[in-house]
Formats: structure tokens, sequence, C-alpha cells
């Protein structure tokens, strides 16, 4: 070290830390280059399973618009459509009225509540599109464009709709959802 600094003007102690840093940052990037490389089955026994957090993507609208109450569930009947042309269904007091689209037995469905953020949020006229995509991994696919509407306004109470999309699949686990709203 001491040609080094000779060399270069710098104290040995300088360039012990600057070692230091380096070693710290290959053992950093080499953690992380690793954890980005981990499948279901690096896990264990090969049976977990990995679901990444669902995102809403409201365009603007996250002032108004409040989308929960998320879940999966095994579908036990066909249902018609409902709600997948434009204006849609007129939005309610809870239980809120149902938007959907075909529904089939031994399906797996999701739903989602959306719903104004405070009361009297949304005003007449305000008209929506919902989109639902399902991601299986490698493609994001759209699943669904249903519609709701807000013609008549209640003042004194949130309104909104129970939106249930099917996934097309018979497996728990094959897609992650992703949503997005917009004005019609």
């Amino acid at each position: 070290m001491g040609r080094i600094q000779a060399l270069y003007g710098v104290p040995t102690s300088t360039w012990r830390r600057l070692v230091m840093l380096a070693a710290l940052l290959a053992i950093v990037s080499s953690s992380i280059a690793a954890a980005t490389s981990l499948t279901a089955t690096d896990l264990g026994g090969g049976t977990e399973s990995i679901r990444l957090a669902r995102e809403t993507f409201a365009n603007g609208l996250e002032d108004i618009i409040d989308v929960d109450n998320h879940q999966l569930v095994l579908q036990g009947s066909d249902e018609s459509a409902a709600g997948d042309s434009a204006p849609g269904v007129e939005a309610a007091i809870a239980a809120y009225p149902d938007v959907r689209t075909d529904l089939v037995t031994d399906n797996y469905t999701y739903i989602f509540d959306m719903h104004e953020v405070a009361i009297d949020g949304w005003q007449s006229g305000d008209d929506f599109t919902i989109k639902v995509y399902g991601y299986d991994g490698a493609v994001s696919n759209l699943l669904s464009t249903l519609y709701c509407k807000q013609d008549t306004v209640d003042d004194s109470n949130i309104e909104g709709v129970t939106v249930s999309v099917d996934s097309g699949t018979t497996d728990e686990y094959a897609l992650t959802y992703g949503i997005v709203l917009a004005r019609q």
C-alpha cells in the first residue's frame, strides 16, 4: 500500500476503506442477483407459489374511486354477463349491484368492489370503464372490459358496484390480476 500512496498521494487508510467498500458492494450485488433468480421450486418442495400484489391503475381517478374487498372464489354456477356494454350498470348503495363477465362453473372468479371514496364523490354522468387483466407470469391478457354508470346520485350514501370476472381457468394460482379504471 505504501507504493500506491506514494504514486497517488492518497493515505493508506483511505485505500483500505475503498477496498472494503468495493468488497461490500460486491457482496450486496451478488445477494440481489441471487434473490431475483429464485423460483417457486427454490422455496422448498415445489408446492409453494409466489403471488404478486394486485395493482389498480385509476388514470387520475384515485380521488373519487376506491377498489377493495378483493377475492378469488371458485364459481359454483354459471351466470350471464351484466355491464359488458356501455354505459353499463347503475352504481348504487351496498350491497352493490353486480357488473360481471359470463361466469363459468368451476372456474375461479376474481371479485372486487369499486365505489366512491366519499359520499357524493361521483356525479351524474360519471361513467366508468373497468378493464381487468390477468398475468400468467409471461403475458398480461385483457380478461374483460366492463362498464358502470352514475345517473342517479345518492347524496347520503357511498355508491358503487361489485365486479366479477371469470379467470378462464380452474387453477387458483394461474393468474395475478391488474385493474385499469377510466372514464368512458
